[in-house]
């Protein structure tokens, strides 16, 4: 039933995922009620498809959608296009449909798929990809999907409408992180490969607190790595050059942590990165330790002495590092997550002779917690 039935016909095609399973058989106008009836036949090989979850749509014409760099057209097919259509979508191991229920033919895809579920509002910016169909998912099971895809009114930011399942609703509160996943190219390999060819698609991290249904979709993930209640602690730089999230944290080329976050300090003159450090190493970080960028390659010596060349790892030198180490004379104490050190840009002369004797933690630093990665104030130098 629908309000009008643009240009469907006796014969019009019935898609599912754009194949032709079944028809229009009539088409009929209830004065009563104000409406079109559209009586469909699914061919008998195909009726297993139809369920309680099926929700219909006009595919009739061609659907324009706009973005910040691109514009998406789609329509189902030419005959689609020429004569009209319909189309569905069913979710799986839902119960047999009610043959007297009587289903609402939707305008779009967009309409059909909010009818399905709970609406929620996801606003981004900068990021492409997230397309009309894209799944919302936690713990990589789908909870939901993304129905439509726009402009917000300040013409900056996109907005993403989409709907989660009844059973997934309470997952959605004040305190809930949304991020996109996407693919990601790191010297280990690619990351989230999947979503190069499925494309990009929402994840959740469940928080506490009132049920929330609007949320601002994030880049990356929240800062849970695999520490072992291991230490957050800022290093204040002029600049980042090339570091980034997930630049690795070295101690005598072997890393002991990495970069999870970077933001402009309180007063806007330096960046702050927040580093995690592994449990097992964290005696290894100390009030006295220094802690410098090991991006690129360094190059010592001249003309009339021995030149050297050396880089922190190859990953340092493609894709940026820190390197630290402590001073053998004067170790100092124990920090603890949220002190703030100096980000040096070259290291203190002669710091390959430091060899202090630190015992390390006896603790795997490859179980999962989440860090909390706090910035405090740091000390002025008397």
């Amino acid at each position: 039933m629908a309000p009008d039935t643009a240009s469907l016909s006796t014969a019009s095609p019935v898609y599912y995922k754009k194949i032709q399973v079944g028809e229009v058989i009539s088409v009929t106008l209830d004065k009563k009620i104000n409406s079109v009836e559209t009586e469909i036949l699914i061919y008998k090989e195909y009726q297993e498809l139809i369920n309680d979850s099926t929700v219909f749509w006009n595919s009739s014409g061609v659907t324009i959608q706009v973005g910040f760099n691109k514009m998406q057209m789609q329509m189902d097919s030419l005959t689609s296009l020429l004569k009209g259509g319909i189309s569905f979508e069913s979710r799986n191991n839902s119960p047999p449909l009610d043959k007297n229920k009587e289903l609402r033919l939707f305008k779009t895809k967009g309409e059909a798929i909010l009818s399905r579920g709970s609406r929620y509002t996801f606003t981004f910016e900068n990021m492409e990809g997230l397309n009309v169909g894209a799944p919302i998912r936690y713990k990589e099971v789908d909870i939901g999907e993304i129905a439509t895809v726009e402009l917000d009114k300040d013409l900056r930011s996109l907005i993403a409408v989409g709907y989660v399942y009844e059973k997934a609703e309470a997952l959605f509160n004040e305190g809930t992180y949304v991020w996109m996943v996407t693919p990601s190219i790191k010297f280990s390999g690619i990351e989230n490969i999947s979503t190069a060819i499925l494309g990009p698609y929402l994840t959740i991290a469940p928080g506490k607190g009132k049920a929330k249904n609007q949320f601002k979709i994030h880049p990356s993930p929240p800062l849970q790595k695999k520490y072992a209640k291991g230490l957050a602690i800022t290093l204040q730089a002029e600049r980042p050059d090339s570091l980034s999230k997930g630049s690795p944290v070295y101690y005598r080329q072997v890393q002991v942590g990495e970069v999870l976050d970077l933001e402009l300090a309180q007063d806007s003159r330096t960046v702050n990165l927040i580093v995690g450090i592994e449990e097992a190493y964290t005696p290894l970080v100390r009030s006295t330790s220094e802690f410098w960028n090991a991006s690129g390659i360094r190059i010592t010596g001249g003309l009339m002495t021995e030149m050297k060349i050396a880089t922190e790892s190859l990953q340092a030198l493609l894709s940026g590092g820190i390197a630290m180490a402590v001073p053998e004379k004067d170790i100092g104490m124990p920090v603890t997550s949220g002190h703030v050190f100096d980000l040096l840009t070259t290291p203190t002369e002669g710091w390959q002779k430091w060899r202090p004797e630190i015992q390390l933690s006896s603790k795997n630093p490859k179980e999962e917690v989440t860090l909390e990665a706090t910035t405090t104030t740091k000390p002025k130098k008397e």
